[in-house]
């Protein structure tokens, strides 16, 4: 359709759309580098290069779904 999906930038790189890998891994290699989802970039992923975190920063809960059940985390 003519639009722009994909763009280099100074920074890396830009994805306008789905992003999705067929086979292999996506990595991060270097500790403290987060991944962040949503709008307001309030659920973050990453490694300090001891411990793992998945931590939700914004107003909500951290909701952790499974096929044996969920469990909420409450922030107070």
């Amino acid at each position: 359709d003519d639009s722009k999906k994909f763009e280099t930038t100074s920074g890396g790189a830009e994805v306008t759309g789905n992003f999705g890998v067929n086979s292999g891994s996506i990595f991060v290699n270097t500790d403290n580098q987060k991944i962040f989802v949503g709008a307001s970039q309030d659920l973050e992923i990453y490694h300090d290069g001891s411990n793992s975190y998945v931590a939700e920063t914004g107003t909500g809960n951290l909701i952790l779904s499974g096929s044996a059940g969920s469990y909420i985390i409450i922030m107070f």
